[in-house]
């Protein structure tokens, strides 16, 4: 299957900025979407193709949901990703929209 088309405002780098000191606290977590990939390919793949399955989601400032694999290649072979839990989750609650199977959720 075909990848879609990256959305308007897709990004290739995510930065984190830490403006204050926490006062408790403060780690962060960065983690290579395709080292994630091959582990869940290799440990778990029935998940891993559920993720190459079209997911709705809220997507501002277009039609309101659109339905977007989480993972993906470009049409020139590029690995892509794009996950946002609180979206997809919001999704669950508009009227028209496919529920997520079991496989899914635990998946995303």
């Amino acid at each position: 299957p075909r990848a879609p088309s990256p959305p308007p405002g897709s990004c290739d780098v995510i930065s984190l900025l830490g403006v204050r000191t926490a006062s408790v606290g403060g780690e962060s977590r960065v983690a290579s979407a395709v080292a994630i990939h091959d582990v869940m390919v290799e440990r778990a793949p029935a998940l891993a193709e559920a993720l190459y399955q079209p997911i709705e989601r809220i997507w501002e400032g277009g039609e309101g949901v659109i339905a977007l694999p989480i993972w993906a290649y470009t049409p020139d072979g590029k690995f892509t990703t794009q996950l946002s839990p609180s979206y997809i989750e919001n999704a669950q609650y508009v009227n028209g929209v496919r529920r997520l199977e079991p496989d899914e959720i635990e998946a995303a």
